[in-house]
């Protein structure tokens, strides 16, 4: 087995930290990338209940006037809702589903809503 001094050790030791410093400063290091400037487009899936006439007519309504967002599908028996978001800012599925429950409040849903699928894909535009 090698035999190291204390001192070779330290030596060691101090040129390590050096090396990792070095590297620190080389490669910054953050929380998150900076966002890329990228936008988004989703198509969620939930489900409403109770859904009715009235309920849905509150829903369509405040849907119209948020920005590059439309209903693809409505299902009034089920409470099944489809939902094309786009150009969005946002990085995460949770935040397509904060956007979503945003919207739905502000429609005035009070019912249960249960999300089935959040699909998310890099923002390309209308594809029709």
């Amino acid at each position: 087995m090698m035999n190291i001094s204390i001192t070779q050790k330290s030596l060691h030791m101090k040129w390590i930290l050096t090396l990792l410093l070095c590297s620190a400063s080389v490669f910054p290091i953050s929380a998150q990338d900076e966002p890329s400037g990228q936008t988004l487009d989703a198509i969620v899936t939930l489900q409403v209940k109770p859904m009715d006439d009235a309920l849905w007519e509150k829903i369509n309504a405040r849907v119209g006037k948020e920005a590059n967002t439309n209903v693809e599908y409505v299902c009034l028996t089920t409470g099944v809702l489809v939902l094309r978001l786009q150009k969005l800012t946002v990085t995460e599925k949770a935040d397509v589903m904060a956007v979503v429950r945003r919207i739905l409040h502000e429609a005035g849903v009070k019912g249960q809503v249960q999300f089935l699928d959040v699909h998310v894909e890099p923002g390309v535009g209308n594809r029709c």
